[in-house]
Order: C-alpha cells, then sequence, then structure tokens
C-alpha cells in the first residue's frame, strides 16, 4: 500500500523504524531537491557519527564513549562481551536503568551473562547457532521481552577467524528490526580490536586477582587493603558466610569447560560463584547456602557424579583471614573422604573434623597405640566372633547415652541394644559414668573406624 510522505517525514520515519523503501514516488520535479537535502543530511550525519566511532578508536577513548557512540549510530543500547562472556561494557541507557529482561539484573551484577539465560538459550536450541554465526541473529526470547539482536566479533590471526567477542543490541528507543543487522555487523568489524584488547586487559586482572587468592589459599599473608580489593568482586558479604569446595579434575575437565559448568550450577543456586582453577584443582569461593542446604548439596552431588568429580567442602567461614585454614580443611576431607568412602562425590570436613587429626597422626606413629587398650580387646572380639559391640557401645556413646536414639541410628530394637551394651561393659570393664572416661572411648572407636575403612 502506497503512503503519501514528505521527504523531512519519510526520513524522520525511517531513522525512528529502520525499514528500507524501494520505491520513492515523487509528486513533482520541485519536491526532488527537498529530498536530496533530506536524505544527504541523512546520510551526513550517519558519516558523522561513523568518523567518531573511528576516531574514538584510533584515539583509545574509554569503552564506554565508544559503546555511547554505537548507542547513538543504532538509536538503542549495547553490551559488549568477551568470548568468555565477561560483561567488558554497556552504553549509556543501562547507566541510566534500561532493564532489556528479566536476566538482565543477574548479567549486570555478575558482570557475566546470566546462568538462566545461558539455559533458556541451549534448551531453545539457539546458543549452537550463535556460536556458529558468523552474521547478526535476532534472538526472541518468547519471554514477553523484546527481541535483542547479537553478533559475534572476529579478527584474522594467522589466516585463522578468531571469535573474540560479542555485541548484543537491545530494543528500548524503538524495536529491534532485520534491517539493523548490517549496521550491527559494520559496528562489530570496527569494534573486534578495541573488544580483544579489553578482554586482555580483563584477563590480566583477573590473572593477577586469582594468583593472589592461590597465595591466601596457600598461606602467604597480604595487608587488610590488598584482600578487601581481591575480594571486591565478591557479591556476598563474607560476614554472613562463606564456603570453600575443593574439585578433584584432570586438564581435560579444566579444558572441557567443568569450572565454568560448576560455576554455572552454583551461582544458579547461591546467586555467586568465583572460580579459581590451577594444576589438576578447580576452587568455588560462594556464600553459604541459607535456604534449602540439603536440596543444595542434593542437587550439586547428582551433577557431579554425571561427569564424575570428587569435592571437599569446607566449614563456613566469615573472614577471609581463614581462608588458608579452610582450603587445607576441604583438601583433607576431598583426601580422606576419597579413601574411606570413594562412592561418594561431595565430602565434607565436618564428617571428617575426627579422621583428620588421625590421619595425621598416623604419618608420624602407629594410632593404634592411641586407643585404650580395653577397646582394642573390644574391637578384637568383634572380628573373632563376628560381633558389633564396638560400633553399638560407641553409637551409645555419640547419642548421649539415649538408648532409643542409638537404637534409631543403628536400626536395631532397644532390647537387642540394651544386651549389647551390657556384654560390651563386661567385657571392657569400664567405668562409662565418668566424662573422660567416655572421651576416651569415643576417640578410642573413631581411631577403629578409620582403620576398618582400610581394611
Amino acid at each position: 500500500m502506497l503512503q503519501k510522505k514528505s521527504a523531512s517525514d519519510f526520513c524522520r520515519d525511517y531513522e525512528a523504524n529502520r525499514k528500507d523503501s524501494n520505491i520513492l514516488i515523487l509528486r513533482d520535479t520541485k519536491s526532488v531537491a527537498e529530498w536530496l537535502n533530506c536524505l544527504s543530511a541523512l546520510m551526513q550525519k550517519y558519516a558523522q557519527m561513523e568518523e567518531r566511532l573511528i576516531q574514538a578508536l584510533l584515539n583509545q577513548a574509554p569503552l564506554t564513549d565508544v559503546l555511547n557512540i554505537c548507542e547513538e549510530i543504532l538509536d538503542n543500547p549495547v553490551a559488549l562481551y568477551d568470548a568468555h562472556l565477561n560483561l567488558l561494557g554497556q552504553s549509556n541507557l543501562f547507566e541510566k536503568g534500561f532493564v532489556p529482561n528479566q536476566y538482565w539484573t543477574e548479567s549486570a551484577l555478575l558482570q557475566y551473562v546470566s546462568a538462566d539465560l545461558l539455559h533458556r538459550l541451549k534448551n531453545s536450541g539457539v546458543a549452537e547457532k550463535l556460536v556458529k554465526s558468523k552474521k547478526a541473529m535476532l534472538v526472541d526470547l518468547k519471554d514477553g521481552s523484546e527481541p535483542y539482536m547479537t553478533c559475534n566479533l572476529f579478527l584474522n590471526h594467522d589466516s585463522e577467524n578468531v571469535h573474540v567477542g560479542s555485541i548484543s543490541l537491545f530494543a528500548a528507543n524503538r524495536s529491534i528490526c532485520p534491517e539493523d543487522a548490517e549496521l550491527l555487523e559494520q559496528i562489530s568489524a570496527a569494534v573486534a580490536g578495541r573488544t580483544e584488547k579489553e578482554a586482555q586487559g580483563h584477563d590480566l586482572r583477573i590473572s593477577r586477582t586469582q594468583q593472589i587468592i592461590i597465595d591466601l589459599m596457600h598461606g602467604k599473608l597480604y595487608g587488610k587493603k590488598t584482600v578487601k580489593k581481591v575480594f571486591s568482586d565478591f557479591h556476598s558479604d563474607v560476614s554472613k558466610g562463606v564456603n570453600l569446595m575443593v574439585f578433584q579434575m584432570e586438564p581435560e575437565q579444566r579444558k572441557g569447560g567443568v569450572p565454568e559448568y560448576i560455576r554455572i550450577m552454583i551461582e544458579g543456586h547461591v546467586g555467586h560463584c568465583q572460580m579459581i582453577a590451577w594444576e589438576n584443582e578447580s576452587i568455588a569461593l560462594y556464600p553459604a547456602p541459607v535456604h534449602d542446604r540439603d536440596s543444595f548439596y542434593d542437587y550439586l552431588e547428582e551433577c557431579l557424579s554425571k561427569i564424575q568429580i570428587h569435592s571437599g567442602c569446607s566449614m563456613e567461614f566469615t573472614e577471609w583471614e581463614n581462608l588458608h585454614q579452610q582450603y587445607v580443611l576441604a583438601k583433607a576431607a576431598l583426601e580422606i573422604g576419597l579413601k574411606m568412602r570413594p562412592k561418594e562425590t561431595i565430602y565434607f570436613y565436618s564428617d571428617y573434623a575426627v579422621s583428620y587429626p588421625i590421619s595425621l597422626c598416623e604419618k608420624e606413629m602407629d594410632i593404634r597405640l592411641l586407643c585404650l587398650p580395653e577397646i582394642w580387646k573390644l574391637y578384637q572380639h568383634d572380628k573373632e566372633e563376628r560381633d558389633v559391640l564396638t560400633e553399638s557401645l560407641y553409637s551409645y556413646l555419640i547419642c548421649e547415652r539415649s538408648i532409643s536414639k542409638a537404637a534409631k541410628d543403628l536400626n536395631v530394637h532397644k532390647s537387642t541394644l540394651g544386651y549389647r551394651l551390657h556384654k560390651a561393659e563386661d567385657i571392657v570393664g569400664l567405668d562409662i559414668e565418668n566424662p573422660g572416661t567416655r572421651q576416651k572411648i569415643i576417640f578410642s572407636c573413631e581411631i577403629i573406624r578409620y582403620l576398618k575403612c582400610f581394611e
């Protein structure tokens, strides 16, 4: 359907909607000059913005200034990412509070593409297309938000196109249309070099930060100001509780994106996770789960078992000065857990708080010598008679001498447990009414439980 418009109206509508027109019907020759003037002014305007962009890139202007010019050219806000999906920068409208979709708040907070958005793109099959695309793509999340457009950035290195990042265009001033693709692709080609440089600077900062964190975990001391600065990007108050988890993985698993997969899983439940990787370990620092702690670790254990990754988890701590201690404890839990319960996936130090000091003593002496002779005699009786008196006595004592609780833990009738306890008391002849004696019995039983794991 043909519409009659003046030259100024047409140019204004073009700027607002970016719709291509194939036919212009002029009313008379007098309007030719008006059309030419308006079109010339429009072309000159874009040429000037293009020149400003080139000059900004040549003069190494701040990245925000570069992206603001891109926003002006495209008449919509843009965000720039590196090849690892870290958010490198965003244009002016975002700073004024513009939120393009439900995933942006998390992305802006974490300075990384939202885990929920990645899952949505992957499940819809869009992620694979985005990764391979060499052209701008319009993405409709089908969640009520306006579609956005994204374009990968490539640089030629040694005759190979290397992916260095991506730039995304979001609808704010107007809806995005297919005609924006060519302009976004031209801008992508212009900013690819700057993106690579920003990404390298980002990696350098991250590398330095990670090295300091690694030093702290290994016991090196830094000033409070340095420690505070290093953890300034940790989006949670350490005083509210932090956990450290050590993951044992091969180099191939690290290169295959396993640490990133784990980070996304943890962030999806607790909101933030900082990953540090070196040698054959990857470390996760994350806010201690407050709600549904059990369901969080059940989910994590299920996911880790699928990719055959084992991990050790520290106790909760509230000061970064405790990082070295908690790293040691998480590693200890992993090492001992693999020996004592190799089929499990996550080993909590709280479950090995007694086994760890026993393992340290084992390196220095025969730990059987630390057992009360009477309890070692009871253990030998159990081995010869295939009895369970030592375990029954241990359960009774750690359940604060409650026969009901101990019987429930052992899954036996109270009368059965009572019979075993009388039999054990006859053999050991110790006064379990004495608190000190009870402590020695429990410790002796812990040593025996530790040794039994390696029989």
